[in-house]
């Protein structure tokens, strides 16, 4: 029996967009990241998640993040003045990515 239908069945299964942002990130990390990306860029990624995207998204819901919070989240980036702007658009790929499972899952 598929994993899907057992969660599924058994009442453990939570749709993604209902899902905490960290506990998402669990899964993708799991079911995409280490199987989809290079080792290097698995790295950076979870780099970036770890120092940027689960201290400003972690304890949200999928569903309850806006289009305002990420134009916030991007313009602290830029205001902070540490950051390159090479670095924040990699930030932007990599919760673009993240996000684009969540839709497509």
């Amino acid at each position: 029996m598929p994993k899907f239908q057992i969660e599924v069945e058994s009442g453990e299964y939570i749709a993604p967009e209902k899902m905490k942002v960290v506990d998402f990130i669990e899964e993708w990390q799991e079911k995409y990241a280490v199987k989809q990306l290079a080792s290097r860029t698995f790295d950076n990624y979870m780099s970036q998640i770890k120092t940027r995207i689960i201290p400003a998204f972690g304890q949200k819901r999928i569903d309850q993040i806006k289009t305002m919070h990420l134009v916030n989240f991007f313009n602290d980036l830029e205001k902070e003045g540490k950051l390159a702007s090479g670095t924040i658009h990699y930030i932007h790929r990599v919760l673009n990515n993240i996000f684009n499972r969540a839709v497509e899952w």
